[in-house]
């Protein structure tokens, strides 16, 4: 015989949850059942409602439902990508990335230098 727990009541509390009659441990028995049944049950209605799901789903892809437009349209969108940040401005272009003013601009436009230029 394995006792789990360590106190010494362990052993009362065990014969007190045991049946005293056969009547008691016909309706416990009932009870785990009933118990057992409901859990089976909740889990059926879960199945079912996941299949469901996936079924119409299933069923919006084959038809080509509004999802699958927007899926098919983002596809097509241009992404950015290194190359948009690669792009060059032409010279004596006014823009500042940087937000440096427009004092600098009108510098740039003004007298363009050469960047790479060694002092």
């Amino acid at each position: 015989m394995c006792v789990l727990a360590t106190s010494p009541n362990a052993g009362s509390e065990l014969e007190q949850a045991r049946p005293q009659t056969s009547g008691e441990e016909e309706l416990q028995l009932q009870l785990a059942l009933a118990m057992s049944r409901e859990a089976a049950e909740q889990e059926d209605r879960i199945r079912r409602g996941d299949d469901l799901r996936l079924q119409m789903a299933l069923e919006e892809s084959k038809k080509g439902g509004p999802d699958s437009g927007k899926l098919a349209k983002r596809k097509k969108e241009p992404q950015s990508s290194l190359l948009d940040l690669m792009v060059v401005p032409e010279p004596g272009a006014t823009a500042d990335p940087w937000g440096a003013g427009a004092t600098a601009g009108a510098r740039a436009a003004a007298a363009p230098e050469d960047p790479w230029k060694t002092y």
